[in-house]
């Protein structure tokens, strides 16, 4: 009964863990998607020019700005919605803007989905006395990571600049899928040997059943 109970866990992570292969392999390319607008036409990206022009009290004035509380109300701005004649917004090409939204919206279903595969990955294989441990640790690395992509954003306030968060956002999504990747080798060879050594032992007891119903 209890290889039996093993045996369903075991087939369980492996449905959940091709799942979450599957999906990753979709999120991955709209990730690239999102990646390829920082150098498609329209992108401001240029961040040579800002480090450049860029001095500490040029660089605190913006950040000082951006807590100032304005009316909402702009005088002198013109109508910057998509012109679909040119394809351009506010005069510049609109490729590297749907490019970067197509890219995150359509990546957003991959990540929830593994997100909740992962949860459950994490309920059936780590131990009930362990587990409050374990999430209370994954709690705390989620936060540290949110509020450094905040200080990021703080200190790269330039949409000239924004490109960088963009790749340092990419690099962490790939370096997470790349160890998810090694985790899911490691449990399918895990797998596979505890397979392989309950076989002799199902086998020897069936025998000795064998031997038994004869007597």
């Amino acid at each position: 009964m209890a290889n039996m109970d093993k045996k369903a866990v075991l087939s369980t992570q492996n449905s959940i863990l091709t799942m979450i292969e599957q999906l990753s392999a979709v999120q991955l390319p709209c990730l690239i998607l999102a990646l390829v607008s920082i150098w498609l036409p329209g992108s401001p990206f240029d961040p040579i020019t800002y480090f450049k022009d860029t001095t500490f009290s040029s660089w605190w004035n913006t950040f000082l700005d951006t807590f100032r509380v304005t009316s909402g109300v702009k005088d002198n701005v013109s109508n910057s919605g998509v012109d679909w004649s040119d394809f351009t917004v506010a005069g510049r090409s609109a490729a590297s803007l749907f490019s970067l939204y197509i890219g995150i919206a359509l990546s957003r279903y991959g990540l929830w989905v593994a997100d909740l595969a992962i949860t459950q990955i994490m309920q059936e294989s780590v131990a009930e006395i362990e587990r409050g441990t374990v999430f209370g640790v994954e709690n705390s690395l989620c936060m540290f990571f949110s509020v450094g992509k905040d200080l990021l954003a703080i200190m790269l306030p330039d949409p000239k600049t924004f490109g960088l968060l963009i790749l340092f956002s990419f690099g962490t999504v790939l370096g997470g899928f790349l160890q998810y990747i090694y985790y899911c080798l490691k449990s399918k060879i895990k797998a596979k040997e505890e397979v392989s050594i309950n076989k002799p032992k199902e086998s020897s007891q069936d025998a000795s059943l064998c031997e038994i119903s004869s007597l």
